[in-house]
């Protein structure tokens, strides 16, 4: 019995025999693994791109809905992660809005990390808003800015 089974391993080994099978079956890896590898990076591409809108415009909203309010800039930036992300969108500790009384601005950081498959590790998505607190001052301010 073995050595039936040897004598048919070697006759497939010396010839080309399944090879056309066997390369179609590396390339097909190869092709699925370069296709979750580019997804990957598209949908990392993706947090980057709905992190960056989200946490500019609810930074806008804080600095100019009638004298904004950061209640305003949290729930924009809340709304656009969560239409852009979905389930995967960070919760609020991964961001953050605040006012510069002595700049008369609004900042706004978002940061997180993003893990992703296929052996890219651990991807961050970080991105910064700083916008003019769009009230009216008179006079000239303390100090020229």
């Amino acid at each position: 019995m073995l050595t039936h089974l040897y004598r048919r391993v070697m006759r497939c080994h010396d010839g080309e025999t399944g090879q056309a099978y066997l390369e179609f079956v590396l390339l097909l890896s190869l092709a699925i693994f370069l296709a979750g590898v580019f997804g990957s990076l598209a949908w990392y591409w993706w947090n980057q791109t709905v992190a960056a809108v989200a946490i500019h415009d609810g930074t806008r909203a804080a600095a100019v809905w009638h004298g904004g309010s950061l209640h305003n800039g949290y729930a924009t930036t809340d709304r656009i992660l969560q239409a852009g992300l979905g389930g995967t969108a960070p919760d609020q500790q991964h961001y953050s809005i605040g006012y510069a009384g002595d700049l008369r601005s609004v900042i706004g950081s978002i940061d997180y990390q993003y893990s992703a498959p296929f052996g890219l590790g651990l991807l961050r998505i970080r991105s910064r808003a700083f916008l003019r607190d769009e009230q009216f001052y008179p006079g000239p301010p303390e100090r020229w800015e």
